[in-house]
């Protein structure tokens, strides 16, 4: 998994095709982060699955806060 605060990068076992809808809900760190996005992209991946690119479209604003802090973390400890 990738993730930004714009979007995230997944797997998945079905395939999606670009423009759904999606609800989706994510554990970081201790946190709970759930939001609406849309597949940007889907490509078969090494695995056998799917390669989703997802971007975020509706997040409420306590979920936006524990992702960001999710992500600046990130980025400290990888010396981003």
């Amino acid at each position: 998994m990738d993730i930004s605060s714009g979007g995230v990068k997944l797997r998945s076992d079905l395939p999606l095709d670009s423009g759904e809808n999606l609800e989706i809900t994510i554990t970081l760190g201790a946190s709970i982060v759930t939001f609406k996005g849309r597949v940007v992209y889907a490509a078969p991946s090494e695995d056998e699955g799917f390669e989703l690119g997802i971007s975020i479209e509706e997040i409420a604003n306590p979920d936006r806060i524990a992702l960001t802090k999710f992500v600046i973390h990130k980025w400290q400890r990888e010396g981003i």
